[in-house]
């Protein structure tokens, strides 16, 4: 009997979340206001209540959304293809869905409830690389959290459905979050170096038009590029005029393989910044579509950037760099101390800018 009765709630609650929908239209889903709705629903817009919602447990995100606010745990996240936004908790369950102001104004209700308290001290935001999400990062965010006592900003976004520039907007909106920290370093994996340079050159910008001296962020100290595609990619160039690569790579793809079009709208960092590349260490290749030592996608000498503090290569690949032991090891101590083995073992790259 028990049973047949929570079959029986559930049922109800899926036919008034049905009904709720249709009275509020796709748009409202969609984040935009309901059309035909009166002064009713133009109020209930302005006032930013956010539409009826089901605490649906969700995948957290995986080429279709990208974070836009990350608050201790809590995350708001954008729909990249129906452009609305939805409101998840730690355990990934949708607390609001809209628009964005409708999912703030319920995420500052949730912080006053549940007294939740903001981010301190020393920050990391990670950033994972082409067709993953923030799960294929979480060695390094739990190294970093556990080892090293930081505040760690994984960041989701949807790599291939969006440009780098795109990418590099909702970053910069999860930093402009990140206002009670005491500092804020940076690791990428792969493209996330590109979309972590393309940040860094737009807020330069900024910083230039609203000041003389043009700095950026004082808190912005250090940054550890893991098999970033710094002079590009052979394997992007070769196969730029194939269909099926292309529409897998996406639009990053198709920048990366114009290359020069890119290069100039990436900074390099004016703060510290060590590159962990993957490879044999010897002239014998790995993968035979790319010339040099590689570690199956990039070219070492690829991953190279003037002015890097330190330079590594380890024997691993492209795929398995983010879970190696000493490169997460080296990871944590470049955050730490500016080195990845001691300050008498670095190999800085030479600065020609």
């Amino acid at each position: 009997m028990n049973a047949q009765v929570a079959r029986d709630w559930r049922s109800v609650a899926v036919l008034v979340y049905t009904l709720a929908f249709g009275a509020t239209g796709c748009a409202s889903l969609f984040g935009e206001p309901a059309k035909g709705g009166g002064e009713d629903a133009a109020a209930k817009e302005k006032d930013g209540e956010p539409p009826l919602n089901l605490p649906l447990k969700t995948g957290g995100g995986n080429q279709l959304m990208s974070d836009v606010l990350i608050y201790q745990g809590w995350r708001i996240q954008h729909h990249v293809v129906f452009d609305y936004y939805r409101l998840l908790d730690p355990a990934d369950v949708r607390q609001a869905w809209g628009s964005r102001a409708q999912c703030e104004k319920r995420f500052e209700e949730i912080k006053r409830e549940e007294e939740i308290e903001p981010p301190r001290g020393k920050c990391v935001v990670v950033l994972h690389g082409l067709w993953r999400n923030r799960d294929a990062m979480e060695a390094v965010a739990t190294h970093l959290r556990d080892e090293g006592k930081y505040h760690v900003v994984n960041m989701t976004y949807a790599t291939t459905r969006q440009s780098i520039g795109k990418h590099a907007a909702n970053l910069a909106s999860v930093i402009d979050g990140l206002g009670t920290v005491d500092e804020i370093n940076f690791v990428g994996c792969s493209l996330g170096n590109l979309v972590i340079r393309r940040y860094l050159a737009e807020a330069q910008k900024k910083a230039e038009k609203k000041s003389k001296d043009g700095k950026l962020d004082p808190r912005f100290k250090r940054f550890v590029m893991l098999a970033p595609p710094n002079q590009g990619a052979q394997i992007a160039r070769r196969f730029s005029g194939d269909a099926v690569v292309s529409a897998a790579w996406g639009v990053p793809g198709e920048e990366i393989a114009d290359w020069e079009t890119l290069v100039v709208k990436l900074a390099t960092p004016p703060f510290e910044f060590g590159i962990i590349a993957g490879g044999k260490g010897t002239k014998k290749i790995r993968n035979p579509l790319i010339d040099g030592d590689d570690d199956y996608l990039l070219a070492v000498d690829e991953t190279k950037l003037d002015g890097a503090r330190d330079f590594a290569v380890l024997p691993v690949t492209h795929a398995s760099i983010k879970g190696d032991p000493t490169a997460l090891e080296y990871t944590l101590r470049f955050l730490q101390h500016g080195y990845f083995k001691s300050d008498g073992e670095r190999h800085p790259l030479p600065d020609r800018r």
